[in-house]
């Protein structure tokens, strides 16, 4: 046995790795997962990723610079399908029924694709439509960068009401009473669920993505002074300073924030309290839009259960769970072909799995040393537990239990 570890490294290594998903963002031409301190790529794409908004799957909903698509992916990272916007788009947003709903400044109107047909739609609003979000009374918020405007339509696409904001609206969240956070070239507004002004004030320079985390509060990225400000219905919280120009912007159910800084080749995960979590190198990240998912289930469909557990996904989001996390089944880790025990017929089978590509139904028990990263680390464990004595596979083991810390794309059935 002391032979076959150096061969199956050699022969093996550089195959490609699977990967579960917390923050989904492009960079480097390609659509990558960020879990904890580990970028994963989840599928090669020719341009860089420009908008991105989760779907109720865990999937994903992709628009690439300079490209005249919308693309969907499962959540798994295949390409579902692709569909023709005719134009660039400047902003995304999913509702309850699983449609998109897409800005197209080039026309100054927004489409709506139908989630299951990929039917198209288009909608008349007003100059240079930017930001889009969905209420949670279902209509469609839209910033119209030109006219100063905020426009309101119901879900079947017919204007509701039409507000004047300040100067040059840019990005736009939901918020949990109905109304917005709406970022502005020289400001920070609130609106309230008719479209009125609630609050205004000044942080930052150019604020332009906009999150909302799940106290309510608007996360605004300001990308010509580098910073974070965080506002509450009683004003500005917080400014926090992270690298040069952060544009896409998302919440965690956690409390936590995300922030893709750009030039700053960094991803920064902020605590609610303003305090930095983690920081994440990384060339050029990109993106806008709910690229975790939290707006999807806290707003648009926080009664909706995407994972199927019982719990529905605000109260879920609300207990700082991931609504895109299915029921936890007990499992043995590195027992890959489930008998209960972990033996060479586990690595044998997790090596078909990682490289011959048959199929398992326990990808967390594949998952030897529970690195959230299914590679060949996963079976040499195995190996080197089984015929050196070297380190068990981690938690659940040497008895049946659940993933002490499960991660969405993990699957493991009964």
């Amino acid at each position: 046995m002391r032979f076959i570890l150096p061969f199956v490294i050699l022969l093996l290594w550089d195959c490609s790795l699977l990967h579960g998903q917390a923050i989904w963002f492009g960079g480097d031409s390609a659509l990558n997962a960020l879990n904890q301190n580990q970028v994963m790529t989840i599928s090669e794409l020719d341009e860089r990723v420009e908008l991105l908004c989760r779907t109720a799957d865990g999937g994903a909903w992709v628009h690439l610079e300079n490209e005249t698509v919308v693309r969907r992916y499962g959540p798994a990272g295949d390409l579902v399908s692709e569909i023709s916007t005719g134009l660039g788009l400047a902003g995304m947003a999913v509702d309850a029924q699983g449609h998109l709903w897409a800005s197209r400044p080039g026309t100054d109107d927004v489409l709506r694709i139908h989630g299951s047909t990929g039917e198209v739609s288009a909608f008349p609003v007003a100059g240079v439509p930017y930001g889009i979000a969905i209420g949670t009374d279902g209509k469609v918020w839209v910033s119209c960068s030109y006219s100063n405007e905020v426009v309101i339509l119901d879900s079947a696409g017919s204007i509701v009401s039409s507000t004047p904001v300040g100067f040059f609206p840019t990005g736009i969240s939901a918020t949990l009473d109905g109304g917005v956070w709406l970022a502005e070239k020289q400001g920070l507004r609130r609106l309230d669920s008719s479209g009125e002004t609630v609050w205004t004030g000044m942080a930052g320079i150019f604020p332009i993505g906009v999150t909302t985390d799940p106290q309510g509060r608007g996360w605004f990225s300001c990308q010509t002074s580098h910073q974070v400000v965080v506002v509450s219905e009683a004003g500005i919280e917080i400014v926090i300073d992270v690298p040069e120009r952060p544009l896409g912007i998302s919440a965690h159910s956690d409390g936590s924030v995300s922030v893709l800084s750009r030039l700053g080749g960094a991803i920064h995960r902020i605590g609610a309290d303003g305090v930095l979590i983690s920081e994440q190198a990384f060339g050029f990240p990109t993106g806008r839009g709910d690229m975790t998912g939290v707006q999807l289930s806290q707003i648009v469909d926080p009664l909706g259960d995407f994972d199927g557990d019982g719990v529905m996904n605000g109260a879920e989001v609300a207990q700082g769970t991931n609504p895109f996390l299915g029921p936890q089944n007990t499992f043995v880790r590195g027992d890959v072909d489930r008998n209960g025990q972990v033996q060479l017929a586990d690595a044998i089978q997790a090596l078909s799995v990682l490289y011959i590509g048959e199929e398992t139904s326990c990808m967390e028990a594949l998952d030897v040393n529970d690195d959230q990263q299914l590679d060949l680390s996963d079976p040499v464990r195995i190996l080197g537990y089984l015929f050196l004595n070297s380190i068990p596979p981690a938690s659940p083991f040497p008895s049946a239990g659940a993933d002490p810390a499960p991660l969405p794309g993990f699957y493991c059935s009964n």
